[in-house]
C-alpha cells in the first residue's frame, strides 16, 4: 500500500543468539495518474466567424504534456503520440509540424504516456486550415470612366470578405498611372482612401488613375485587386472666344462692314488656369446677329 514503510530483518543462530535490524523510513507512492496533454498552436492563427481555431499553412503545431503529482511525486512524461485526421497509427511526437497539405477542417488526436505506462485517454482538437485569401470586389471606378471637375465626384466603393476571418485587414490607395494635362503642383501621385468615401476630382491630379485594394486575413493569406484605369480631367473653365471681321471694314467703335465682309469666331478652351489651353476642346460655336442665330 502507499505510505511510509521500513524494512525489518531479524536473525537467530543455532545456539539461539538473536538480533534485529531496521532500515530507515521510506515512502511508497502509487502513481496511477496519467499525463495531461494540450495542443500548442503557433502563429499565425485566429478564431473563425463560427468560433473555430483557424491556422495557416505556416502555422506550427506542437504539444505540451505534464504528469500530475501524486503525493508530491510524478514519474514524468515518457512520450507523446499523435495522428492527423484519424489516419494510420499514432506516431511519437518529436518536433513541431504544420498542416500544409490540405485545406479545410482537420482533426489532431493525441495522448501521452508516463514512465510508469499510465496512459492518457485520446484527446482530439478540430482545426481549420485556411489557404484562401480574402475576396476583394471593387464596385466603382470602372475602366474608361471620366471624371471632370465640376461634374460630380468619385465614389469609392469596394468590399473585402473572408471565409473565416471576420475582420481581414485591408488598405486602399488611388494611384496615378499616367500624368496628363496641367502641371501636378502639390497634388500627390497616390492617396489612401476608404470604401464609401467621395472625392472631388479637383483633389487629384489630372491623368489616368487606378484604385488598388490589398487585403490580408488573420493567417496571412493576402491578395491585391486593381480597378480599371479611369481618367481625371481638370476642365472647369469655359472657352474664350474672339470675333474677327474681315475686309472691307472701317472704324473701331462702331465697326462698319459690308455684306461682303467675312465674320469668323476663334475659340480657345482652357482647363483650370486662364490661357493654359489644356481644356477638353470646343464642342460648338454659336453666332447671334441682333439676338438671333
Amino acid at each position: 500500500d502507499d505510505g511510509l514503510w521500513q524494512l525489518q530483518v531479524s536473525a537467530t543462530d543455532f545456539v539461539l543468539n538473536s538480533t534485529q535490524a531496521v532500515s530507515g523510513v521510506f515512502e511508497v507512492i502509487h502513481d496511477t495518474m496519467a499525463p495531461v496533454t494540450s495542443l500548442a498552436i503557433g502563429v499565425p492563427n485566429g478564431v473563425s466567424k463560427t468560433g473555430e481555431i483557424t491556422v495557416g499553412t505556416a502555422t506550427l503545431l506542437s504539444f505540451v504534456a505534464t504528469d500530475p503529482l501524486t503525493g508530491g511525486f510524478a514519474s514524468g512524461v515518457k512520450e507523446i503520440r499523435y495522428r492527423i485526421d484519424g489516419l494510420g497509427d499514432f506516431a511519437v511526437f518529436g518536433a513541431s509540424f504544420s498542416l500544409s497539405a490540405l485545406a479545410g477542417a482537420r482533426s489532431v488526436e493525441f495522448f501521452s504516456v508516463d514512465n510508469l505506462n499510465n496512459t492518457e485517454p485520446v484527446r482530439s482538437v478540430s482545426v481549420i486550415v485556411d489557404m484562401a485569401p480574402p475576396v476583394i470586389a471593387i464596385q466603382s471606378l470602372l475602366n474608361g470612366q471620366r471624371y471632370i471637375v465640376g461634374q460630380g465626384v468619385l465614389q469609392i466603393n469596394f468590399t473585402v470578405e473572408d471565409s473565416f476571418d471576420p475582420a481581414p485587414v485591408y488598405a486602399a490607395v488611388l494611384i496615378q498611372r499616367e500624368d496628363r494635362g496641367v502641371v501636378r503642383g502639390e497634388r500627390l501621385a497616390s492617396i489612401s482612401v476608404a470604401s464609401g468615401q467621395a472625392i472631388d476630382p479637383l483633389d487629384l491630379d489630372d491623368g489616368l488613375w487606378q484604385l488598388q485594394v490589398s487585403a490580408t486575413d488573420f493567417v496571412r493569406n493576402s491578395t491585391v485587386a486593381v480597378s480599371g484605369a479611369f481618367e481625371i480631367i481638370h476642365d472647369n473653365l469655359a472657352p474664350r472666344t474672339t470675333l474677327s471681321l474681315g475686309a472691307p471694314r472701317y472704324g473701331q467703335e462702331p465697326i462698319y462692314v459690308t455684306s461682303n465682309s467675312l465674320v469668323s469666331l476663334d475659340s480657345i478652351d482652357d482647363s483650370v488656369v486662364s490661357a493654359d489651353t489644356q481644356g477638353l476642346g470646343v464642342a460648338f460655336q454659336e453666332l447671334l446677329i441682333d439676338g438671333a442665330l
